[in-house]
């Protein structure tokens, strides 16, 4: 659909339809995300229940940096104490606020 949604001259067809192809990228990325679910995050929740008097602090830069963000606010608002901690400020003091029995999680676009 080409139509500008933000015109006063378009339909309501048309702002359904437009709904309707958002919603359904939103469903193709989700199944994305399903795909790479692997042997991993079980390793990953162990090791976040191994450490109950840590918190887990994320981390990532650029893009990364709003899913740590978003990742750490999940996490807490869940029960596991969680921060985000970003990965520019860590090298400048930051990282001396973990500790040993923390966990952390670095979140890179190119998974590295």
């Amino acid at each position: 659909m080409t139509t500008n949604p933000r015109s006063n001259k378009v339909s309501d067809e048309q702002l359904i339809e437009v709904a309707r192809e958002a919603a359904q990228l939103e469903v193709q990325a989700v199944a994305q995300v399903v795909q790479q679910i692997d042997g991993t995050l079980p390793e990953v929740i162990r090791l976040i229940k191994s450490r109950p008097e840590g918190k887990v602090l994320i981390t990532g830069g650029g893009t990364s940096s709003h899913i740590a963000r978003r990742m750490a606010h999940l996490l807490a608002v869940s029960g596991t104490p969680a921060l985000f901690v970003h990965s520019m400020d860590a090298l400048h003091g930051t990282m001396g606020a973990i500790e040993p029995r923390d966990v952390l999680i670095a979140i890179s676009t190119g998974g590295e």
